[in-house]
């Protein structure tokens, strides 16, 4: 999917990933609502330039995780 992430992206990243998901992914049948699936259906290429697009789209709209002190 992503070759790397720098860390302050990685929860948009994975936000992105499940908006795809979201947005697409199965819900008449609980067995097959998983994102192996989705991805089987779509192709990786095009589930992964969704999620590129998806990503590219919020990544720099969230704030960043910060740890408190």
């Amino acid at each position: 999917m992503f070759e790397f992430v720098e860390k302050k992206h990685l929860l948009t990243a994975l936000e992105a990933i499940l908006r795809v998901y979201n947005r697409h992914g199965r819900r008449d049948n609980k067995y097959k609502a998983r994102i192996k699936i989705l991805v089987k259906e779509t192709g990786i290429v095009e589930f992964r330039d969704q999620v590129h697009t998806e990503w590219e789209r919020i990544k720099d709209g969230r704030k960043p995780f910060l740890r408190r002190k």
